[in-house]
């Protein structure tokens, strides 16, 4: 009788990745709706990873699906450029490292369910967009979105910190240098990525008060956001659209 091939104590463990998954596929089953789904794609894509925040992310997803039929969200499944748009979305929740950031996500996600093939390809750009900048610098776009003297308020007195702009006069401290060239550098990048457009203040004569180059585009003087910006911030749900206007602040 031939001799069975021995088995190492090495093959007999489970493999961590597959132990994760199954954890991962346990834990997001037990949110309704939404984490029973997810949990058919997750084996996939996110072994090792922070199953905490997806299924944080599953249940801020739930919430934006659970009043539509089961059967909806299974045929989006179905599709390629959802699915593909969810795989996406998964993956930047696994790296999210707040509760804000999963719930533009899901809300980006949600939109989804109910588009068309070409609708989603938008999508998933716009997603790409999000994943992009960082939280400091949605909020810096959000600031940007024109409201009446006070209307903003709230939103700017809890997040001061980072929409407003450092106090920095000439000789300021290391520190103060340091954050007034961040707080830039986040608008800068925003307009890099289209979602701010550059002002420049023009002088008497024509031409400009500074005359300094950055990467090609006379140094700005201020950034008013864009229709690409306001479409962003409506994606994620910072923001809707209105008659005679791409944008206005969400009502809370």
């Amino acid at each position: 009788m031939a001799k069975e091939p021995e088995v190492s104590s090495s093959q007999l463990q489970p493999n961590a990745a597959d132990l994760w998954v199954v954890a991962a596929k346990a834990l997001i089953g037990s949110v309704p709706y939404a984490g029973s789904l997810l949990g058919e794609v997750i084996g996939a894509i996110i072994p090792n990873q922070r199953i905490d925040r997806i299924s944080k992310f599953a249940a801020d997803l739930n919430g934006k699906i659970c009043h539509l039929d089961q059967s909806v969200f299974r045929i989006k499944l179905a599709d390629e450029n959802f699915t593909d748009l969810l795989e996406e979305a998964i993956l930047q929740a696994v790296k999210s490292l707040t509760d804000d950031r999963r719930k533009y996500i899901a809300h980006l996600v949600s939109l989804g369910v109910s588009l068309s093939e070409k609708h989603l390809m938008d999508l998933k750009r716009m997603l790409k967009i999000l994943g992009e900048i960082n939280d400091a610098e949605v909020l810096l776009l959000r600031s940007h979105i024109p409201t009446p003297i006070g209307g903003d308020k709230e939103f700017r007195d809890r997040h001061k910190d980072v929409v407003q702009k450092p106090y920095c006069p000439v000789g300021a401290d290391l520190e103060r240098a340091d954050k007034d060239a961040i707080y830039d550098g986040y608008l800068h990048h925003l307009w890099q990525l289209g979602l701010l457009d550059a002002i420049c203040r023009r002088t008497s004569g024509g031409g400009f008060l500074d005359g300094g180059k950055m990467d090609n585009v006379l140094r700005a003087d201020d950034y008013k956001i864009n229709r690409l910006g306001g479409l962003l911030l409506r994606h994620i749900g910072l923001a809707e659209c209105e008659e005679g206007n791409f944008w206005k602040l969400k009502a809370t």
